[in-house]
């Protein structure tokens, strides 16, 4: 892959963590969302996290024509012009996960049917439990959220000596302690089969502004854009359907497709150059 592309990832990446982490304040969390897996509840954190946002609206049965819905209606509108391009730049918690990948491990893939098992995740622990019982039940996402454990559990642990866990932290921390794992021999697993936000705003990747295609003139079947997704996208088949790569609904765009091609067959339309 390209250097420059791949260090023009990790400096987004980089600054991106730096800067939804540095409410030095310690001030309230302002009221609005990015599409990425940020835990609100961090004293670091600047935005809120879209699932609280939308569990705390179900939970609450907020009309759909409240002011409320605004926030989230917003998060769509972005995802409507980059689709989820926030999830391979920008999200902490993908970040994380691609360092972990680095480490030096045997690698495997998992099954692309898991990648449904989010969408479970999305309507029941977090849609329908919220509905029916509220935020505060131990089946609810956020009581075994990683990214919230990382965030925001380990913080209070450090630094408020009288916090207590309870019973549920262990089953936080071995939840956490597993995708950890699993990140080491498999990219953004957690991506894959579990995160709620991007089951949300998957959809959008059908219809979003910015998309990559590949042309199958040019596209010589060597597979280097298969192996070199995080996601598993099977980028190839698009030079026999004729699909643009980024309306699959587990694209990323992180553009590392487009950085192997050894053809130059993957383009982008937002003329990002990388070559």
């Amino acid at each position: 892959m390209s250097l420059g592309l791949k260090f023009k990832q990790r400096l987004v990446q980089t600054i991106s963590l730096v800067v939804l982490n540095s409410n030095l304040r310690g001030a309230e969390t302002y009221g609005f969302c990015l599409p990425v897996m940020h835990c609100n509840a961090c004293p670091l954190s600047w935005t809120l996290c879209p699932i609280y946002k939308l569990s705390e609206l179900v939970q609450f049965h907020e009309p759909l024509i409240s002011m409320e819905w605004i926030i989230i209606a917003a998060i769509f509108t972005i995802c409507a012009l980059v689709g989820r391009l926030f999830c391979g730049w920008i999200c902490p918690a993908g970040f994380v996960q691609d360092l972990l990948y680095k480490i030096p491990s045997p690698k495997f893939n998992l099954p692309r049917w898991t990648q449904w098992m989010k969408y479970g995740f999305l309507f029941i622990t977090v849609l329908a439990v919220a509905y029916f019982a509220g935020k505060e039940v131990p089946g609810f996402f956020c009581g075994y959220c990683p990214t919230a454990t990382i965030e925001s559990v380990i913080p209070a642990m450090l630094f408020s000596p009288e916090y207590n866990i309870g019973p549920a932290g262990y089953w936080r921390f071995l939840v956490l302690v597993l995708i950890i794992i699993l990140a080491v021999g498999n990219n953004r697993n957690f991506c894959k089969i579990i995160c709620p936000i991007g089951a949300m705003v998957a959809i959008t990747n059908k219809f979003s502004l910015f998309s990559m295609k590949l042309s199958a003139d040019k596209c010589i079947h060597c597979h280097k854009c298969d192996k070199s997704c995080p996601m598993n996208v099977p980028v190839e088949n698009c030079a026999t359907t004729g699909k643009k790569v980024s309306r699959d609904l587990e694209c990323i765009e992180c553009l590392s497709c487009e950085g192997v091609c050894p053809t130059t067959a993957i383009t982008n339309n937002s003329h990002i150059v990388h070559k």
